[in-house]
């Protein structure tokens, strides 16, 4: 690992990889500071020597350290994966302290149109981060996805989780 890693473009990308699981090829540009096709050159390069793991949801595509300290479980996987796109990431925060919302309940929340709303929240349920019932939402495993939001943290570049952070842990 330390021959594959003596170049510096590589290793910051492993380093970013590692230190922000579940990152996407955006995020990794914006951390990096690399142009796009050195990014998906060393991403390839990283993968194909069993450093990173990729993993395809629909079309989005995160990256995640293959060994370490930072390994995360195929269940965190899915929902890093999903939490990492801003507005699914702010209705799961949103229904976290506002359970059995409904849709009416979210929309005045959010500066979305409501089919956009919609979308989102299908795309949600059918991940199984929510359910609906009677038309209402609530987060499927609350606990679950707070660990992740908490742990993971640092690599959301938002107020909107430190808000959630302290709520949560002043629940308890």
């Amino acid at each position: 690992m330390e021959k594959i890693l003596q170049l510096e473009a590589r290793r910051r990308v492993f380093e970013a990889v590692r230190d922000n699981p579940g990152i996407h090829m955006r995020g990794l540009e914006r951390v990096t500071g690399m142009p796009m096709g050195t990014l998906r050159y060393q991403l390839r390069y990283l993968e194909k020597h069993g450093l990173i793991v990729e993993r395809k949801e629909g079309r989005m595509v995160t990256y995640y350290p293959s060994e370490g300290k930072n390994i995360v479980d195929a269940q965190d996987k899915r929902y890093l994966a999903i939490l990492r796109q801003e507005i699914p990431r702010l209705i799961v925060l949103h229904l976290m302290m506002n359970p059995n919302s409904t849709h009416g309940d979210l929309k005045p929340h959010f500066k979305i149109s409501p089919s956009t709303l919609s979308y989102h929240l299908k795309k949600l349920t059918d991940s199984g981060i929510l359910i609906k019932e009677d038309g209402r939402y609530r987060v499927r495993d609350e606990e679950r996805v707070a660990k992740v939001l908490i742990t993971y943290r640092q690599t959301f570049v938002d107020a909107m989780v430190d808000a959630f952070v302290r709520f949560w842990e002043g629940r308890k």
